[in-house]
């Protein structure tokens, strides 16, 4: 099993064992609302400039030229 499957099943168990203690009247994790829309909104500040980083955005005219040849080199052209 690799380094993400292992994560993933540990996860998954932890979201199981979350929901049996909520289930039993055990609240594990005490956060209020307020407190995931919070976290909530930072993940997607963050992936949205992840997301904005990873992308290559041609501003100048030079970056734009720059694209096109290296487009066409890897066209075969």
């Amino acid at each position: 099993m690799t380094k993400s499957g292992i994560t993933s099943f540990i996860i998954a168990l932890l979201g199981i064992i979350n929901i049996l203690a909520s289930n039993f009247g055990f609240s594990p994790l005490d956060i209020s609302e307020s407190d995931v829309t919070a976290v909530v909104t930072v993940a997607f500040a963050i992936g949205g400039l992840v997301s904005t980083a990873w992308h290559n955005f041609n501003i100048t005219e030079a970056a734009k030229a720059g694209q096109e040849l290296t487009n066409s080199i890897k066209a075969g052209e």
